[in-house]
């Protein structure tokens, strides 16, 4: 299961959301902040959003990241049916 391609709740450390910050992403003072994730690496999540002049990703070291919250996708019955 993946958060890539979908919103999903990005839980960030302190500095995590300072770094944020110092790239233009508006985080808020609240640890929890909802993205776009367009994919995930080892290195960690690409978040894509608005800036003024268009659309921009940003990478999110997974250092940064304290916890992820996302829609599960659909889930498959295993074993033996009645």
């Amino acid at each position: 299961m993946s958060p890539a391609q979908q919103n999903t709740v990005v839980v960030l450390s302190d500095a995590g959301r300072t770094a944020m910050s110092l790239v233009g992403l508006a985080v808020g003072d609240s640890p929890a902040v909802m993205l776009y994730v367009q994919d995930t690496d080892d290195t960690g999540l690409w978040v894509r959003f608005e800036r003024d002049d268009g659309p921009h990703l940003v990478l999110i070291l997974w250092k940064y990241v304290l916890s992820l919250d996302f829609k599960a996708g659909v889930t498959r019955t295993v074993g033996l049916r009645a």
